[in-house]
């Protein structure tokens, strides 16, 4: 069990990693590397592993007497990192698709309402 709560806690951080890394190669790309918007993204993920760390604490928290006893599922951390992990393929593939936007992923990318004419405009 404490094993699954590493994994679902280290797992998003793998995502996180690789969104900050694409990021950066596609504002290299696109010769837009910005030390204060690198700050404010940096504050994002702090955010991320902060909401990640407080559903690990209430987690834990759920799983110990009396607290086991209230009726609500202790299983937080799987929702919370669940979600994280999808925010961040979402920011991967855009990051990927602006990095080469002839990727088989424009179809996709329509979702995002971001094409090829977006990129110009910016």
């Amino acid at each position: 069990m404490m094993d699954l709560a590493i994994g679902m806690f280290v797992v998003p951080f793998v995502f996180i990693i690789f969104d900050v890394v694409t990021g950066i190669v596609k504002a290299a790309k696109a010769k837009d590397l910005s030390s204060s918007r690198m700050r404010e993204g940096s504050f994002h993920k702090f955010g991320e592993m902060l909401f990640l760390l407080f559903a690990a604490l209430c987690q834990a928290t759920l799983t110990m007497p009396p607290y086991c006893n209230l009726g609500i599922p202790s299983e937080i951390l799987c929702f919370v990192s669940g979600y994280v992990i999808i925010q961040e393929c979402f920011s991967i593939l855009e990051n990927i698709y602006e990095i080469n936007p002839d990727m088989p992923l424009s179809d996709m990318m329509k979702l995002f309402n971001i094409s090829k004419n977006d990129e110009k405009d910016k």
